[in-house]
């Protein structure tokens, strides 16, 4: 019997030691395979925050693995590959959707918008210095993560995905401080949250895994390790993990009781229908494929199905109808009599106000991707030409240099932007229009607010992707866009999402996808200006100073 339980005692240690040994492994920095495990497990986790899974608790942990090897890299090639590693796999399995193009799409993507938390992660690691206090350390971390974000929407390529505030897009109550600083605010306050949980991980983790080292050294010089340990790092670090706490608790106390207090404020999703200048709209969503859309055999039969549905939502009471992006997709359909007459056909048998999305004629043997407005008597009012196009989907950048036997150039399309931002008047108000991922670029929508748009009108044409995340992942961006402006924003897709989104980020209604569905609802305008609609992406610039601070103050502790 004594022989068995120390066998058993004996298989136990034998198994903690394995487990103690794997964990040293991982979190010792020494081999590229740790660094890009702790990276790829990072872009796991945060992925999962999203749709499909929405697992959005997860966010304030998502950063811990990466920032463990933030901690333990020591040289700055390591520190590339740990950064690199997280952005890779965090936006090959979040923007997966692009393999409808083949799978070199999403690879590509996902290596250029790796380079950027690569540089995060080897800021990152020089950025931290025992002698710095934690706090500021962590306020300066959280910053470049932000910035980081920030970055990734500047340029052709620039758009809103996988951030660590779209994860919380279902949360009305945490979003409305978005309205004073954007998606930003809440981004920094989640990776604020996440660096102090690593540092606490890692004070815990260490003790364990690294155990025999630390009794080995401590055997060595006790009394010299105790004093430094006392002195330098458990007093420094426990007083800034402190201070964070204080400071994390303070601004998530401010989110929360910020949101508490707007929504209680706010009118019930019930009770918007009783507002005096609340309007009806009608969305609708036919779920027509994409072979039988584009063909212009079946032109006839879609326009009159289009035709159809908009009837039955007049019917509910609809004064505004709002159709996906290229619902007529046949080039020059405004200068088409045909087209223009069959359109005053429809509107005279069901009366109200239309926005059509349409393909028009552009310079240059071009096209633009177009939302053209009809008042209730069948008049042709006015146009918006997409204003920011999407590359190698839309248009070809320097078209002209490309050979075309390259596989792919000749299907890329030849869109034009349009002239810029705009309101267009639809019926007593002014809309924004934001056609598919114009409503992924916050200033896109804040440019149109800034003309006095009062709704936001987000058509899309989203069947390319099928049933796939970035439908459910696209209309969660349009809740972010609602909130920042403080405007009610409808999308409306051609196999969905479509919806109403109040301008508090509450959905109203939402579609299924593939589905048809006519959509009736009441839309409260709104004309107040929101503080990150008057001053755009001014946090940037705060970001920006408190990371120079604390490499400043790192800087000048690593002289000393």
């Amino acid at each position: 019997m004594a022989k068995l339980e120390e066998s058993k005692i004996a298989s136990d240690a034998q198994a903690k030691g394995k487990a103690s040994n794997f964990g040293r492994q991982i979190l010792s920095g020494d081999s590229y395979i740790s660094v890009v495990t702790l990276g790829a497990l990072s872009g796991v986790l945060l992925s999962l925050c999203f749709p499909f899974v929405r697992c959005w608790p997860l966010v304030f942990m998502v950063l811990v693995p990466f920032l463990l090897g933030v901690i333990t890299v020591k040289e700055s090639k390591k520190a590339l590959a740990l950064g690199f590693s997280f952005g890779f796999v965090l936006h090959v399995i979040s923007m997966y959707w692009l393999k409808v193009f083949g799978w070199g799409a999403p690879i590509a993507l996902a290596i250029e918008k790796a380079i950027i938390p690569a540089l995060v992660a080897w800021l990152a690691v020089k950025l931290r210095s025992k002698q710095t206090n934690f706090c500021l350390y962590a306020v300066g971390l959280a910053a470049l993560y932000t910035l980081a974000e920030y970055l990734q929407t500047v340029g052709v390529f620039g758009m809103n995905w996988a951030f660590l505030s779209i994860a919380l897009a279902r949360v009305p109550l945490l979003l409305q401080t978005n309205s004073l600083w954007g998606m930003w605010g809440l981004s920094f306050a989640i990776a604020l949250i996440n660096v102090g949980l690593a540092e606490i991980v890692w004070r815990i983790v260490r003790r364990r895994i690294f155990a025999s080292e630390i009794a080995e050294v401590v055997q060595q010089d006790q009394s010299q390790v105790c004093a430094d340990n006392k002195s330098a790092d458990d007093h420094n670090t426990y007083c800034g993990i402190k201070s964070w706490a204080y400071v994390s608790i303070s601004l998530w106390a401010f989110i929360i009781i910020w949101g508490t207090v707007t929504l209680s404020q706010a009118p019930s999703l019930a009770e918007q229908a009783k507002q005096p200048d609340a309007v009806k709209w009608g969305l609708i969503q036919l779920s027509i494929p994409q072979e039988k859309r584009f063909h212009p055999f079946f032109a006839d039969e879609n326009f009159e199905a289009l035709g159809e549905a908009s009837r039955q939502a007049i019917k509910e009471g609809a004064e505004i109808i709002g159709w996906p992006e290229t619902s007529v997709p046949y080039r020059q359909f405004l200068d088409d009599n045909y087209y223009r007459r069959q359109m005053r056909r429809l509107i005279r048998r069901n009366r109200a106000w239309y926005l059509v999305g349409s393909i028009e004629s552009a310079p240059d043997n071009g096209s633009y991707n177009a939302i053209s407005t009809w008042d209730e008597i069948g008049i042709y009012r006015e146009r918006y030409n997409k204003w920011n196009i999407v590359p190698f989907g839309e248009y070809l950048p320097g078209r002209k240099y490309w050979p075309e036997w390259i596989p792919g150039v000749k299907l890329v399309m030849n869109y034009k932007p349009g002239e810029g931002s705009c309101a267009l008047q639809v019926k007593d108000h002014k809309v924004g229009v934001l056609i598919c991922f114009e409503s992924m670029c916050t200033w896109v929508a804040r440019q149109h607010v800034l003309k006095g748009a009062e709704v936001l009108f987000a058509p899309t044409n989203d069947a390319w992707f099928k049933e796939t995340a970035e439908l459910p992942g696209h209309f969660d961006i349009d809740i972010m866009r609602a909130v920042e402006l403080a405007r009610p924003v409808l999308p409306v897709g051609n196999t969905g999402i479509s919806g109403f989104i109040d301008r508090y980020g509450r959905v109203q209604q939402e579609s299924a996808i593939n589905e048809k569905n006519i959509m009736v609802d009441y839309v409260v305008p709104n004309n107040t200006l929101t503080l990150y609609a008057r001053l755009g992406d001014w946090q940037v610039l705060i970001y920006a100073l408190l990371l120079a601070i604390c490499f400043a103050y790192t800087k000048r502790n690593q002289q000393n």
